[in-house]
């Protein structure tokens, strides 16, 4: 089952100047490497695979917390926030108001 998924999913992912290792856990922001949390380093890998799409806040807090009932937590405004003074601001990863988040391609 491993290596099907293994197959499924990108070693690598990489958008608008961001580059995710996945097997490795490494980002680099514009060939620098960035050092996460390991919330911080699955939000985002939540974001890049779907990069240019918008993502819920349900669907960010089940994939990376394995709780959608947290909606009404500041759990995810506050990593969001760390993430982004990591990897470049508001203009990678904007907020849909009343929605959730999109990764910009640029």
């Amino acid at each position: 089952m491993r290596a099907l998924l293994r197959r499924l999913t990108p070693e690598a992912v990489e958008v608008g100047g961001v580059r995710m290792e996945l097997s490795g856990r490494r980002v680099l922001v514009d060939g620098a490497e960035v050092g996460l949390a390991n919330k911080e380093f699955e939000l985002l890998r939540v974001l890049l695979l779907r990069a240019g799409q918008v993502v819920t806040r349900e669907e960010i807090l089940r994939e990376v917390w394995n709780d959608p009932d947290m909606k009404t937590s500041k759990t995810l405004d506050m990593h969001m926030s760390w993430l982004r003074r990591k990897i470049g601001g508001e203009r990678r990863i904007a907020t849909v108001r009343g929605v959730g988040f999109r990764f910009n391609h640029d």
